[in-house]
């Protein structure tokens, strides 16, 4: 029976795993990890958003399957169909692209409903859609992999040091502790480790410059328990091209992400300090963004940040 090895347990990884096993019963399939899953993959994260308009038909059709997916028994209740607001642009982010839903329509500013909430320019057309939906990231990704090794995958929480090469071939994969394990497929799903990773084999290609580590910053606020029953039913918030404002999950919280991206080279002079810092400039977007749409929280501290 064929054996499959997996490096990387977000979820890439874990879906990869948990459907390859479903596709081939008899393989043998190995999911590593360098932790315990559900605590440094991008994947895991208070929520994501889930939508089906794109301006690429491709994409379009494959979110289609996605929500499908969502759907089933296993997810359906990390589904949140909150709908969304689209404000600022045209074209790309800021147009519905391709949509099969014949609801959206156009609003002047805003929308009463969530005037209590946002607080939307007066001179900026806005885009209401009920059709996208958030999902709770980090519980989607647990599940994954639950299922996955319920199903028969190998769960293995170990170190990869290095690739085993025979010829122009990968023929498996040494451990930190140094057991090798032979396989006959390899698929590297190691994120933002990946260029560092096949730097470490002197016999491969320099891939520095095909995977360059892109990120952009995320900060959360925690909604005081009296406020609570205001945000509990508000849309996503799309401020294109800046960003977004995540609806509040279950914990209270509600996110805010910076669209403007930046690159590991231009991490590489900044120390971890700055990078955790809630002060530090990478964060200085996040905090423009809600107090422009939400001045109510414009000196509320974050209680999160970190890098998508």
């Amino acid at each position: 029976m064929p054996r499959y090895l997996i490096i990387g347990a977000g979820v890439f990884g874990a879906s990869t795993a948990l459907h390859t096993k479903k596709e081939e019963p008899s393989a043998d399939v190995l999911l590593f990890d360098h932790t315990p899953s559900y605590v440094t993959p991008a994947s895991v994260d208070i929520n994501k958003i889930v939508r089906t308009q794109y301006a690429a038909r491709e994409y379009h059709e494959l979110a289609n399957e996605a929500v499908k997916a969502w759907l089933q028994t296993d997810f359906v209740d990390l589904y949140n169909k909150s709908g969304w607001i689209i404000i600022g642009g045209s074209g790309g982010e800021g147009s519905l692209g391709h949509s099969d839903d014949q609801n959206a329509r156009m609003l002047v500013g805003g929308d009463p409903r969530w005037s209590p909430i946002f607080s939307f320019p007066e001179d900026q057309m806005a885009v209401w859609d009920p059709e996208p939906a958030w999902v709770d990231a980090t519980s989607a990704l647990e599940r994954t992999v639950t299922l996955a090794c319920k199903a028969g995958v190998k769960y293995k929480r170990a170190a990869v040091s290095t690739l085993i090469l025979s010829g122009n071939r990968c023929i498996g994969v040494r451990l930190a502790d140094g057991e090798d394990i032979t396989g006959d497929r390899i698929l590297l799903s190691m994120g933002p480790w990946t260029a560092p990773f096949l730097a470490r084999h002197s016999s491969l290609p320099n891939f520095a410059e095909q995977c360059v580590n892109a990120g952009a910053s995320s900060a959360t606020i925690t909604v005081d328990k009296a406020q609570e029953h205001l945000y509990r039913n508000m849309p996503i918030l799309v401020c294109h091209p800046n960003g977004e404002i995540m609806p509040m999950d279950r914990k209270r919280r509600i996110k805010v992400t910076n669209a403007i991206t930046f690159t590991n080279s231009e991490l590489g002079s900044l120390g971890p300090s700055e990078l955790g810092d809630p002060r530090s400039h990478l964060f200085e977007e996040n905090r423009a963004l809600l107090s422009k749409f939400l001045p109510q929280f414009s000196e509320t501290p974050f209680s999160e940040v970190r890098y998508c």
